[in-house]
């Protein structure tokens, strides 16, 4: 299969790094507890700044850059990469918080082999189709046991 080179966007980073913190924040409240997990730090700039290097790699011009949200007065180059450093870090917060605020009713499933349901691989069957997918987690509603993709 050939791919078409992309030009590298911010978001693509922001979103990655977003993404494993909030994994590695479960993997450490499923391996500990949740409490104890809540009282970590989770810092968005260091996966951010890896995410970025990484990009620079491909693409050091960052002017070529893609950028999400048209510039705006709060924001006047969209949602770049300053604006990802002062934003991303409430976002992982927020997540962390929806996580304490919500222990008494979700949790991460655990699935036989003892590993937590995060970044699963699964298959579905919709009809004769086989659908692979990737959910970042896997939750069981506490209160009625039904599990939530």
């Amino acid at each position: 299969m050939v791919r078409v080179p992309q030009t590298p966007a911010v978001w693509f980073a922001a979103g990655s790094a977003y993404h494993k913190v909030c994994e590695d924040f479960d993997r450490c409240a499923v391996a500990n507890s949740l409490g104890y997990a809540v009282e970590l730090a989770w810092p968005f700039a260091p996966a951010f700044d890896t995410e970025l290097d990484e990009m620079r790699a491909t693409e050091p011009d960052e002017s070529k850059w893609r950028t999400a949200g048209r510039p705006t007065k709060d924001k006047p180059n969209g949602e770049d990469v300053a604006w990802w450093h002062a934003n991303g870090p409430g976002m992982v917060a927020a997540y962390t918080q929806w996580r304490a605020d919500n222990a008494a009713l979700y949790d991460i499933l655990i699935l036989p082999n003892g590993e937590p349901a995060l970044e699963t691989e699964m298959t579905v069957m919709l009809g004769d189709v086989a659908v692979k997918n990737l959910p970042d987690m896997v939750l069981v509603d506490l209160n009625t046991g039904a599990t939530i993709v």
